[in-house]
């Protein structure tokens, strides 16, 4: 994981909990899942209700090592959200639990607008995102490239402490040790623009 990945996914997480602090409620049920798979499935339960799920080249190329199951990744192409058509699902997992997912869809302009009708107003809106915060979980859009996300609040804030863990022992020139429960795993890819929250055919709002 290089340290540029890293330092993406830790200012992902700070904006996450930072927006936290809103608290409003959202307009629809938030969501817990992506369809039937819900926050807290395992890849290989997730992969069963969605069969053509695939990990991405950096979990596929990580399979071997002990680091791939602290956070892994899998795609599917085609899939529905609400209104939103052959959009591409990004299933995030750490610690073999899915703690977000992640959309991109060609229509981006229908993105915003099918969020705000869905959750209401958002409840924190910066340069680069805007936030619908939950309870339990929260919607993250990135204006600018129509990306957005559902994620579980606390398997992100987990995955929070594990990134500042290892950035930690970065800067202090220790490294992280293969193998160890707080090694940052191997070759994962930067977060996308979207903030995690935190998105085979059914709205994850259901």
């Amino acid at each position: 994981m290089n340290r540029q990945s890293v330092c993406v996914a830790i200012l992902v997480c700070v904006m996450t909990t930072w927006a936290a602090s809103a608290g409003a409620a959202m307009k629809a049920a938030e969501p817990t899942g992506f369809g039937k798979a819900k926050f807290g499935m395992s890849a290989s339960e997730v992969t069963k209700l969605i069969p053509k799920l695939q990990p991405n080249k950096a979990t596929a190329a990580a399979a071997g090592s002990k680091d791939a199951l602290l956070m892994t990744i899998y795609d599917v192409e085609d899939q529905k959200v609400g209104p939103l058509t052959k959009c591409k699902a990004e299933f995030r997992f750490y610690k073999d639990e899915l703690y977000e997912v992640q959309f991109r869809c060609p229509d981006r302009v229908k993105v915003g607008n099918y969020l705000q009708k869905t959750y209401g107003l958002p409840d924190k809106m910066t340069e680069n995102a805007v936030f619908w915060m939950g309870k339990h979980s929260s919607v993250a859009l990135s204006p600018h490239s129509g990306a957005f996300s559902f994620g579980d609040l606390q398997r992100s804030q987990a995955l929070q402490s594990l990134l500042f863990a290892y950035m930690q022992k970065q800067a202090q020139g220790a490294g992280a040790t293969p193998g160890a429960p707080e090694a940052a795993p191997a070759a994962t890819p930067a977060a996308p623009a979207a903030p995690p929250a935190a998105a085979p055919d059914a709205p994850a709002h259901e």
